[in-house]
C-alpha cells in the first residue's frame, strides 16, 4: 500500500494530511493525492502561497520521479512556498534502503 503524507504550515496554521492508495499499483496515486489535498485546502479556506507557506511531503512511493520533483520545484517557485520532499525507500529484503 502506498502512502503520502503532508505537514502543512503557514500563518497561524498547522495541520497534517495523510493519503493511502486504494490499489496496490496505483500509477496515478500522487496526482490523485494532490487533487484531494487541493479539495482539503479549499474546504479549510487556505491556499498555497497565501495562508500556506510550508509543505513537508513524504511518501513510500511515487515521489522520486523526475516529473514529480520538477512539479514540486515549479510549485515552490510559483507559489513562494518552502517544500521539503522526503522519500522512504521500500524494503524488499535486499537492503535497508
Amino acid at each position: 500500500m502506498r502512502d503520502l503524507g503532508m505537514y502543512v504550515a503557514g500563518h497561524d496554521l498547522k495541520f497534517f494530511v495523510d493519503f493511502l492508495a486504494q490499489k496496490r499499483h496505483d500509477h496515478n496515486f500522487t496526482t490523485s493525492a494532490w487533487m484531494e489535498a487541493e479539495k482539503i485546502f479549499a474546504d479549510k479556506g487556505v491556499a498555497l502561497g497565501d495562508n500556506i507557506t510550508e509543505l513537508k511531503v513524504w511518501s513510500d512511493g511515487g515521489l522520486k520521479t523526475k516529473e514529480n520533483l520538477f512539479q514540486f520545484h515549479v510549485l515552490a517557485i510559483q507559489k513562494k512556498v518552502t517544500i521539503r520532499v522526503n522519500f522512504f525507500g521500500p524494503y524488499h529484503g535486499h537492503s535497508q534502503v
